[in-house]
């Protein structure tokens, strides 16, 4: 059994320059050398299930503020955020879960 370490802000790309917060306030993060390894208990919202993601971010802890236009996007690069590599759902096992590889 994973104990949650840590929470995170993940920011979803729905279009150009437009993302969805989702803010995660407990969950695994394993730091991997180059990368980083987020284990979110559940799911996400059902439209981020099964869709290649792009430019989508995560920090570590809780960021507020929406990124809806130039100056929010750069708001948030500012605070150097990861950006995902990858973002699989598991629903199956008995331990529905999402991982989230990060550089």
């Amino acid at each position: 059994m994973l104990i949650p370490n840590a929470s995170c802000t993940l920011y979803l790309q729905t279009g150009p320059g437009a993302y969805t917060r989702v803010y995660v306030p407990a969950c695994f993060w394993q730091d991997g050398g180059d990368s980083v390894s987020i284990l979110i208990p559940g799911e996400l919202p059902e439209q981020y299930q099964g869709e290649k993601r792009d430019r989508d971010y995560v920090v570590r802890g809780e960021r507020t503020g929406e990124v809806t236009d130039t100056q929010s996007k750069r708001a948030l690069i500012a605070d150097k955020p990861l950006t995902v590599e990858a973002l699989e759902h598991y629903a199956f096992g008995g331990l529905i879960h999402c991982e989230v590889t990060a550089k």
